[in-house]
């Protein structure tokens, strides 16, 4: 066997074992939500209540980066990023999730004619709410809000497909919740961490 199959190998099963880690380590860190999803049979219904406690996503999110970025002992890593950013997981993600509902009542009232200016800026409260979530991936892989917010502009093509994914996480976790964790979130994680890493690598022109 050739070393570049040994090489290549090696990388697959790391990847394999990484993202197995990271999927477990999330469902331990997004337990309180993951089991609301699973008793909750419309949790659209309880959005705010759902708000609130999808804060516990913040702090695991560094964790998945942390061990993503990671050679080797993901678990070792994910604790380590976890831990050193919680409290800035936590904020970053309280008050996107804030602006976010703020947004989500706007936009429900505007097209339920209950909030007859909101109809109006109804194009507006869509954008910036797409803002947010493309903001938050450049935030949480270590730039400030400034920088994050200049780069999720400038990079509009990495945000959109961060916003995609994103959203495709959002909707298979809130059918199939177990599912979604123990499958779906490394891989779909990954790809926003890597469009984050190559967005904040300074590019040579």
């Amino acid at each position: 066997m050739s070393t570049l199959t040994v090489t290549t190998y090696e990388r697959g099963f790391r990847g394999l074992w990484t993202g197995l880690v990271v999927n477990l380590l999330l469902a331990v860190a997004c337990a309180p939500l993951l089991l609301a999803l699973m008793l909750v049979e419309d949790p659209l219904a309880a959005l705010p209540f759902f708000a609130v406690l999808s804060c516990v996503c913040g702090p695991a999110l560094l964790g998945a980066f942390g061990a993503f970025a990671a050679d080797d002992r993901p678990a070792a890593a994910f604790v380590a990023a976890y831990r050193q950013g919680f409290r800035r997981g936590l904020a970053l993600w309280a008050g996107g999730a804030a602006i976010l509902g703020v947004l989500a009542v706007n936009v429900v009232g505007a097209l339920a004619g209950e909030i007859a200016f909101a109809r109006p800026l109804l194009p507006m409260f869509v954008v910036l709410a797409v803002l947010v979530v493309a903001v938050l991936p450049y935030a949480l892989a270590g730039a400030s809000l400034r920088v994050a917010a200049v780069v999720a502009l400038r990079r509009w093509y990495l945000s959109a497909l961060n916003v995609l994914v994103l959203a495709v996480l959002v909707a298979v976790l809130l059918v199939k919740p177990g599912i979604g964790v123990l499958i779906a979130c490394a891989p779909l994680l990954y790809v926003v961490w890597s469009n984050a890493r190559y967005a904040l690598t300074p590019q040579e022109d």
